[in-house]
């Protein structure tokens, strides 16, 4: 088994988030919202409220790249499902918050602000701040249809990918996938169905190591965390949460461009 180390797509997302929970927790600490303004010094509120806005990257991270994977399988509109994982995600963030304030400051301790209230103030910052952050980020913006190429363009045996992609989702792509006459492109920021064929999308990414692993799919080498199954049933795990099927023909190309042991 070999695992592909993640594209600097991955890190720079990871590090836009800090930033951005950075910035979002010092406000808040600044701001002082739901009477934290009266519990003590600015410096304690700026760094009760930026590590909450830290723990969150971590646990809403988790949900925002989630949206694309859970939304793609179920078909239900991406905005929604982010509602739905922020709502779980609030019940490990309001107890890692709560835990922080009363450290913080365990006079709170008499206040009784109950679990109930306590979770329904993180969960309205949250929907704010993270929705807000997933459609800034593209991850909850769809195409209302498909991009589509122009007759000028459509003639031109020149066209690639790159002509049509959005520059919102950047040029980190992970994979592609075949849907009828469309190719659906996945990046770390979300994902655009492109009116083209597969064979001219995947040349134009001749520049990225990656492989046509069935018919339906193009995967980049560095989008790989896993693979498991046996030649018969073969599957890539991606760094996005998503999982190609290979075809069986397609093993042996795997394994000649070394994905994956000879032995397997």
């Amino acid at each position: 088994m070999t695992a592909a180390a993640p594209g600097k797509g991955r890190a720079a997302t990871i590090a836009r988030a800090v930033i951005a929970a950075t910035i979002a927790g010092a406000i808040l600490g600044l701001a002082g919202p739901f009477g934290s303004y009266l519990n003590g010094s600015a410096e304690y509120r700026l760094a009760y409220w930026v590590i909450s806005m830290w723990f969150g990257v971590v646990v809403y991270g988790a949900a925002v790249v989630s949206i694309v994977p859970v939304a793609g399988r179920s078909e239900i509109p991406p905005w929604m499902v982010g509602v739905f994982l922020i709502v779980i995600a609030s019940i490990p963030q309001a107890i890692a918050t709560r835990m922080l304030a009363l450290w913080f400051w365990p006079d709170l301790a008499r206040i009784r602000i109950g679990p109930l209230v306590w979770y329904l103030q993180v969960l309205l910052v949250a929907e704010l701040l993270v929705l807000g952050y997933a459609r800034w980020t593209g991850l909850l913006q769809l195409p209302s249809s498909p991009a589509t190429l122009t007759a000028d363009e459509a003639s031109d045996d020149d066209a690639s990918i790159w002509t049509l992609l959005s520059p919102r989702l950047g040029r980190d792509i992970l994979c592609l996938a075949m849907e009828d006459h469309y190719v659906r492109v996945h990046t770390p920021l979300g994902a655009e169905l492109l009116l083209m064929p597969m064979a001219r999308a995947v040349a134009g990414l001749s520049g990225i190591e990656g492989m046509r692993v069935h018919r339906s799919w193009w995967v980049a080498r560095a989008a790989v965390t896993r693979i498991e199954g046996q030649s018969r049933a073969m599957r890539l795990h991606l760094v996005n949460g998503m999982v190609v099927p290979v075809a069986r023909r397609a093993v042996a190309d795997l394994r000649a461009g070394g994905w994956i042991p000879e032995a397997r």
